[in-house]
């Protein structure tokens, strides 16, 4: 976020580098570069988030960037410079604000599924594949489950992301919708 920030508000040639820089990390494949970070790290929580932090924070200055560039154009911006507001008041108090519901729901997206390489006991999605089923015991995590046996295995975790992800999505828009005052004046 203060990559996006800087790059977003300053511009010149720092707003440039800070975005090639993105650019050449969002080439990277994200997944397979989490899972290289992962497998260098213990198996636990911590080092997938971390694996996770260090390979995702590209989308995240992407949105930030895009999000503090709209702002800065914006009239109440031009407000506060006109009264003489300082760079970092506006930046802090007024733009950083602005800019955090389209990251918080990039980071609800992103943050719903358990990584796999996580440990079983900390998966979120994951508490149906340690119970046992009608086809006998549950295998064990390192021998994973071929989805033709068992396909509820991937379905209902996936099915409950789905539903989780386009409910956090319509409760977004639904607060946009009522809070937006531009939209409100449309009506």
């Amino acid at each position: 976020m203060p990559l996006g920030l800087i790059a977003g508000f300053r511009g010149g040639w720092l707003s440039e580098t800070i975005m090639r820089v993105t650019d050449v990390v969002l080439a990277i494949p994200q997944l397979v570069l989490a899972l290289a970070l992962a497998q260098l790290m213990s198996p636990s929580l911590e080092s997938a988030m971390l694996a996770l932090s260090l390979t995702y924070w590209p989308f995240f200055t992407r949105i930030v960037y895009a999000e503090t560039r709209r702002l800065s154009a914006s009239l109440f911006v031009d407000a506060l410079r006109g009264v003489g507001a300082r760079s970092g008041r506006i930046v802090f108090l007024h733009i950083l604000p602005n800019a955090l519901s389209p990251v918080n729901r990039a980071r609800h997206q992103s943050a719903s599924a358990s990584p796999s390489w996580s440990p079983p006991s900390w998966a979120f999605w994951a508490w149906a594949r340690r119970r046992p089923t009608r086809l006998g015991p549950v295998p064990s995590p390192r021998a994973a489950p071929t989805l033709p046996r068992a396909w509820w295995y991937a379905t209902f975790p996936g099915l409950a992301i789905l539903i989780t992800v386009m409910g956090f999505n319509l409760l977004g828009d639904g607060l946009r919708d009522l809070v937006d005052p531009r939209i409100r004046r449309s009506r």
